[in-house]
């Protein structure tokens, strides 16, 4: 991609945030274009190489720019996306508009041959005229299938970006997305919706004792144990750290705290083991559950889960505690 050429150009003050947006369109564009996956830390790196290329030096003195706010990469790709919706529906009109003209031409043609059978001039003609429709439809054709295949791109990113790396379970990004979707279904067909909040406990002993690799290994396992003990229409996310949240549609409250100690027995009961350290160790979850009620909001319901998740750890962990009303 060309830049202009801004060399050393002076910013001021007020044009500081007009000059941000600009400078993070355009990296954006770059990581959709290379089909690079907008993580925070790829972002940041497109982000200063535009700003280099661009001279707008003064940016490095006059503000600290934070990790690309996963709204603003969310954004960008619905925007992207709608717009190559449009293009997409417009080439498929056009393509189609294109072979009824080609089959039109080649009525055409077929008359003025017959009309003209032995007039060279003419048949060099209609041999240049089918040889240019030709070469249209293959560009048309050419030009849909590019454009179906950026649109699977951005989908893709989309998809990826919902997605925590570590665990491969649903990230905090798509549970904020998905409880609204969830609550909003919840009060249109009147069914119970409730939320599971968990949480490690001691998890940072085991990462200063034992390393963050095996952390890893303690996460990528719970997520496991998580996901085989849910149903397929239940939503399990990796919210922070080692806290993890399940969206449980069509589940009462108490149904959702069965589910909670079940989950929490087969937790206590695995037994992860270090070969080369000769080492074998437990862990423990705590659990907080709630379940949706008249005018909760996506932080309503969150912050009931994780009072109740609180309350557990305040009474010994390895517990499910639930905020119930039935």
């Amino acid at each position: 991609m060309e830049y202009p050429n801004k060399k050393h150009k002076r910013l001021e003050v007020d044009d500081v945030a007009l000059t941000v947006t600009e400078v993070a369109r355009t990296a954006l564009k770059d990581i959709v274009c290379k089909r690079m996956l907008p993580l925070p830390h790829v972002y940041e790196e497109v982000f200063w190489n535009v700003v280099k290329k661009n001279g707008y030096d003064d940016l490095m003195s006059q503000m600290h720019l934070p990790s690309m706010p996963p709204s603003m990469v969310e954004e960008f790709l619905q925007q992207t996306e709608d717009v190559l919706d449009g293009v997409q529906v417009t080439m498929d009109s056009f393509f189609t508009g294109t072979k009824d003209h080609i089959a039109g031409i080649s009525d055409t043609i077929e008359g003025i041959e017959r009309e003209f059978p032995t007039d060279s001039e003419m048949g060099r003609k209609i041999k240049m005229l089918i040889h240019h429709n030709q070469s249209l439809q293959r560009e048309a054709a050419q030009a849909q299938e590019k454009l179906r295949d950026q649109a699977s791109v951005i989908q893709d990113l989309r998809q990826k970006l919902r997605i925590d790396p570590l665990t491969e379970l649903l990230n905090r990004r798509a549970l904020e997305a998905d409880l609204k979707k969830e609550l909003a279904r919840s009060r249109r067909y009147s069914f119970p919706l409730s939320v599971i909040m968990a949480d490690i406990d001691f998890f940072k002993k085991i990462n200063d004792s034992l390393g963050h690799r095996v952390g890893d290994r303690v996460l990528q396992k719970l997520a496991e144990i998580l996901k085989k003990g849910v149903r397929e229409v239940d939503l399990l996310y990796r919210y922070g750290g080692e806290e993890f949240v399940i969206i449980l549609p069509h589940t009462p409250c108490k149904a959702a705290a069965h589910l909670a100690e079940r989950l929490r027995q087969k937790i206590k009961k695995y037994i992860f083991t270090i070969p080369k350290e000769n080492t074998k160790f437990s862990v423990t979850v705590s659990f907080g559950v709630t379940a949706v009620r008249d005018g909760d909001d996506i932080d309503g319901v969150l912050s009931r889960a994780d009072s109740a998740l609180y309350e557990a750890k305040s009474q010994g962990r390895d517990k499910v505690t639930a905020a119930c009303l039935d």
